[in-house]
């Protein structure tokens, strides 16, 4: 399905199973496993190049918004708490310049 949330330049959703299991080649996690979920449209996935190299999961709340739920950094290491912020921003729709 088309993603739910307009990528960026840095921040870019996978669309294909191929690119979701380029993915989890790339970063070295189980994410390639998660397609029936977005299939299905409880998950969609990123990929996120800035500030820090990392693959994305939000899923759909049960009033159909969505939230991030999962973000790893290669080899499912935590990222910062930096990064966090700049995708909650881009999740609740605000500037992640800020």
């Amino acid at each position: 399905p088309p993603p739910p949330i307009e990528g960026t330049d840095w921040i870019q959703p996978i669309t294909s199973f191929q690119d979701l299991c380029r993915e989890a080649d790339e970063m070295g996690n189980c994410v390639a496993e998660y397609a029936v979920f977005v299939i299905l449209g409880r998950s969609y996935i990123y990929r996120l190049l800035r500030p820090e190299r990392a693959t994305v999961e939000l899923a759909r709340t049960a009033i159909g918004s969505w939230r991030r739920v999962q973000v790893r950094g290669p080899r499912n290491s935590r990222v910062a708490p930096s990064t966090l912020s700049v995708l909650d921003r881009w999740v609740e729709g605000r500037s992640i310049l800020d």
